[in-house]
């Protein structure tokens, strides 16, 4: 994430390229390109799937993972990489993975 005194949410979620990196490995390639972070929420995904918390759920954890990132770097000088972003997202989900392959 790149450290700046004042960063706009569209930079920090959209337009840094740690952030395009972890959209675009994700497969949400689009999501970048979008003018602000509040048009994440009418996203093709968000918009066909109204009734299927989860895809909402996952963006949150995306958005959530980007800006714990960013704070790393800002306040401990710790550089997560667009993997260790993955899978802190991934974590994020760690007891609903695991009831959802148990039953």
């Amino acid at each position: 994430m790149a450290a700046q005194q004042i960063m706009p949410c569209e930079h920090l979620f959209l337009q840094c390229p740690d952030a395009w990196r972890i959209w675009k490995r994700l497969g949400w390639d689009h999501v970048p390109y979008l003018e602000s972070t509040n048009a994440i929420w009418h996203t093709p995904e968000l918009q066909e799937r109204h009734t299927d918390k989860s895809t909402s759920t996952v963006a949150t954890a995306i958005l959530w993972n980007i800006w714990k990132a960013s704070n790393s770097l800002v306040f401990q000088r710790h550089h997560y990489s667009t993997t260790q972003v993955i899978r802190a997202v991934a974590s994020s989900f760690g007891p609903f993975a695991t009831e959802t392959k148990t039953q």
